[in-house]
């Protein structure tokens, strides 16, 4: 008997167990301690903030199965760590490069692409020299200032599909763009203060809203070459999808409600913007971006392309973008609801 009753007992406990790591993982995820469902949001530090600006300000009130809000945790990493924040199961939803995304995806990783929300915010600029009526052939013979990842990666895409040969270097070389790579964008910036006051010739692929500071530091230095229309002229898709809102799958099969209320908010981000530019500052500031002390004017946004094209709406450019710069070809299941 006392055998029966220490099997029944085991199996009871057993049964516990599993009824109680089902509720947490089934319909909501881990209680934050208060009693309310936690859902962290992980962020780079950098342009694909701002198109998480209406999110920030307006968090989605929404209670889970069990009539407990959700909390939801922002959480805003440097940029070079947003991998490593997703890869681990840090976040169960982020804003990261699609690029990134589709490898980590490609990888087994527990991903899937909710939308795209900015399309290219890059721009050749450069002062005594181009113009922006020169053809990208002129930047042969030029040293051109770089940052790493995608930015080189499509920068250098770009330009051999024009026919134009680069390397990496810090030295001019004849009939070649030669691609001088910094870790950011505030190394190559004074560079091109140096050159100003020089008075010589200097060249960078900026990102927006660094391009917006490095004009008001250097006020000779000009946009010669979008590359969002170079993109466009390659590949016949207007922009390219630099960032995406990401979800990690199985967050995403026990809470939709959620996902499509966070979608929404992203869908209003560009209106947001433009009817609260004055605030911006401050949305920034209280969730802890360094971007905050940035100046941002309505050109600014502009050139960063914010938009929102759903996962159904942005596959084939997503497909396509990814299987240029990673020669990665991803299924449809890396799409949410597609």
């Amino acid at each position: 008997m006392k055998k029966i009753l220490i099997s029944l007992l085991a199996v009871m406990l057993a049964f516990t167990c599993v009824f109680s790591f089902a509720a947490c993982t089934k319909d909501n995820p881990p209680a934050d301690g208060s009693g309310n469902a936690e859902v962290k949001f992980a962020l780079p530090d950098g342009t694909p903030v701002l198109s998480a600006v209406d999110f920030m300000a307006n968090k989605p009130e929404l209670k889970n199965s069990d009539g407990a809000d959700y909390d939801i945790r922002v959480n805003i990493v440097p940029a070079a760590n947003i991998g490593q924040t997703v890869s681990s199961g840090q976040a169960d939803f982020a804003v990261m490069p699609t690029v990134a995304a589709a490898s980590l995806y490609n990888k087994g990783g527990d991903v899937q692409l909710v939308s795209t929300n900015v399309f290219g915010n890059l721009y050749v600029a450069g002062l005594n020299g181009l113009s922006s009526e020169s053809d990208l052939e002129n930047l042969k013979g030029k040293v051109v200032y770089v940052t790493g990842a995608t930015t080189i990666s499509l920068f250098k895409y770009i330009l051999t599909q024009n026919g134009i040969n680069c390397e990496d270097g810090s030295t001019a070389t004849e009939g070649m763009v030669t691609l001088f790579a910094k870790s950011e964008a505030s190394e190559i910036i004074p560079l091109l203060k140096q050159a100003e006051t020089k008075s010589t010739e200097a060249y960078a692929v900026l990102g927006e809203p660094q391009l917006t500071q490095a004009q008001g530091k250097i006020s000779s230095l000009g946009v010669i070459f979008d590359l969002q229309e170079e993109w466009k002229n390659i590949t016949g898709f207007d922009g390219y999808p630099q960032a995406s809102l990401i979800v990690k799958k199985s967050f995403a099969d026990s809470n939709p409600q959620l996902v499509e209320a966070v979608a929404e908010l992203f869908r209003n981000n560009e209106s947001y913007l433009e009817n609260n530019l004055s605030s911006l500052a401050d949305v920034l500031s209280e969730n802890g971006s360094t971007i905050a002390e940035l100046t941002f004017t309505a050109t600014t946004i502009e050139r960063c392309n914010l938009n929102h094209k759903s996962a159904a709406e942005i596959k084939a450019s997503v497909k396509d973008y990814i299987k240029r710069l990673s020669n990665i070809d991803l299924d449809d299941n890396f799409f949410y609801g597609a």
